[in-house]
């Protein structure tokens, strides 16, 4: 967990949790969370700040999850599972036309163009394959403006903002 929150920069919580009268409840006042490594009560309100706060690699990759993820629930698609874990393949299960698919999913910065397959893919397809034979990968190029993505190369890179809006560059399955 510790080595997580770092990826993410956040502030590891603990919610200790007792059951009473049959209904389980955080032991601690307020929010209940404790900070992981003090114990002090945490309030996450007091933590919002308008700081710009550039994304971690870990958001971005959740992120790109997240749009992959949304984009096969549009098109029907039953999710059985996913992860914004960067060190999790496959990122994403659903159930396709011929049964459970797999996604690795992978996310770059403007102005790289895209990721390039893990190198360990085939290890991933054969450890998959005893659910579903079926797999894609999807990379996703995230940017800050829209035309980042002329391919004149004339708007320089911008970081990428927590809480910002984003422009897509997509490179299939």
């Amino acid at each position: 967990m510790v080595t997580s929150v770092r990826q993410m920069l956040e502030t590891a919580c603990l919610m200790p949790m007792s059951r009473g009268g049959g209904i389980w409840a955080p032991d601690a006042s307020g929010w209940g969370l404790l900070d992981a490594k003090t114990g002090t009560p945490i309030d996450p309100v007091a933590l919002l700040t308008d700081e710009r706060i550039e994304m971690t690699d870990w958001e971005l990759h959740d992120f790109a999850v997240q749009i992959v993820r949304d984009e096969l629930q549009k098109d029907g698609k039953q999710l059985m599972s996913w992860t914004g874990d960067p060190c999790i393949d496959p990122a994403i299960w659903f159930v396709g036309d011929a049964g459970p698919e797999w996604i690795i999913v992978r996310a770059t910065r403007y102005p790289a163009p895209k990721e390039n397959l893990p190198a360990n893919w085939k290890q991933i397809a054969e450890r998959c394959a005893k659910l579903g034979k079926e797999g894609t990968f999807h990379s996703l190029s995230v940017a800050s403006s829209p035309e980042a993505f002329d391919l004149g190369g004339a708007v320089p890179p911008e970081p990428l903002w927590r809480g910002s809006l984003t422009n897509l560059g997509r490179y299939g399955s």
